[in-house]
């Protein structure tokens, strides 16, 4: 017996009507309302608000821990997440890619591969984490890798400043180009994007200590702590 579709696909389909539409407002008004309720409803049916919670926890007990910092005992501890993750990703994958003949039933196999997809997706996170942590730090590209730092110190902005501009380029109120950018011109529209933005925070970090939005936060941050302590 087939089972229903999630709730989500429904208003994800939705979207359509007004994001290739050329009305910003209506864009807008759109992804406030539902787009919201598609983005929540996904999240809690592939599990993303409790990996949210645990991200958030690891990376609060690495700070304290301090395992960004770099020592012979820490750089232990990355080479073991990194061999670890690595070991665990190879079948968790395998597994992923037979889902559909390893299991018959459909309802079982959407929970499984919930459940399966969420430590594919952690272990190959920890493999980036741990492989980038370890390239930092080494003499060889140390000197490339930091050429980035930059664009990492002003991670919200950028976030927020690549969104508006991609939604720019490609939802029908700006460019449209949602109808003509494939894989490849979409590659390179990515990388001009990245190119831009690294000039940009380049010349923003020699102006001043932090990024646009990175200085509301701390102020806010900063205002709420001093309110505490008095």
């Amino acid at each position: 017996m087939p089972i229903s579709d999630p709730a989500s696909w429904t208003y994800f389909g939705r979207m359509s009507e007004y994001a290739t539409g050329d009305s910003l407002l209506a864009t807008i008004k759109g992804n406030l309302t539902n787009g919201k309720v598609a983005v929540f409803l996904w999240n809690w049916e592939n599990g993303r608000y409790f990996h949210i919670l645990a991200l958030f926890i690891f990376g609060l007990l690495a700070g304290r821990q301090k395992l960004f910092a770099w020592n012979a005992g820490n750089k232990q501890f990355w080479i073991k997440a990194l061999i670890i993750s690595a070991v665990a990703f190879i079948p968790l994958v395998a597994i992923k890619t037979s889902t559909d003949n390893l299991i018959e039933s459909d309802a079982i196999r959407r929970s499984f591969s919930i459940i399966e997809t969420s430590w594919t997706n952690i272990s190959f996170m920890i493999v980036l984490l741990s492989g980038f942590v370890l390239l930092f730090h080494s003499k060889l590209m140390h000197k490339v890798l930091n050429v980035f730092t930059p664009i990492g110190k002003m991670s919200l902005s950028n976030y927020v400043f690549q969104s508006v501009i991609g939604a720019s380029i490609y939802y029908g109120f700006g460019l449209g180009l949602y109808k003509h950018a494939n894989t490849t011109p979409a590659f390179l529209i990515g990388l001009v994007l990245a190119v831009i933005t690294w000039f940009l925070c380049r010349w923003w970090a020699a102006h001043h200590k932090r990024g646009p939005l990175e200085a509301i936060w701390h102020k806010a941050t900063w205002f709420n702590s001093e309110k505490k302590h008095h």
